[in-house]
């Protein structure tokens, strides 16, 4: 896949939704039929992490900018405490979540320490 590739074409945005994570979901659609190249291109782009400009005029070239950036992805540490903060919030939402956090992370810790080989 091309990285550099910038993808540009007229858009609507129909709707966003926030997420419990604290992240935005959005919602667009084209307002003019796709030709298959950049269709495919889309495809490629599926699940990957990049950068969304969004204006209601159509951009100049010296508004894109013209490097490859650092990836924003959260580590994954990051992405277990949001995920437990959910289930938390979903499923407990009782006490501290912090407090809660901490002995479930010691219970991960010690499930897998449980199945590392003793040494003798």
């Amino acid at each position: 896949m091309d990285d550099k590739k910038v993808f540009e074409i007229p858009a609507r945005l129909n709707g966003i939704s926030t997420k419990a994570d604290g992240s935005v979901a959005m919602r667009f659609e084209t307002a003019v039929e796709m030709n298959a190249e950049d269709t495919m291109l889309l495809i490629q782009y599926v699940r990957s992490e990049g950068w969304l400009l969004f204006a209601m005029n159509q951009f100049q070239e010296s508004d894109i900018p013209k490097d490859n950036t650092t990836s924003t992805e959260k580590s994954p540490a990051k992405r277990l405490r949001s995920v437990l903060f959910v289930y938390w919030k979903e499923n407990i939402d009782n006490g501290d979540f912090e407090v809660w956090y901490k002995k479930k992370m010691e219970s991960i810790i010690d499930t897998v320490k449980e199945k590392l080989p003793r040494k003798e």
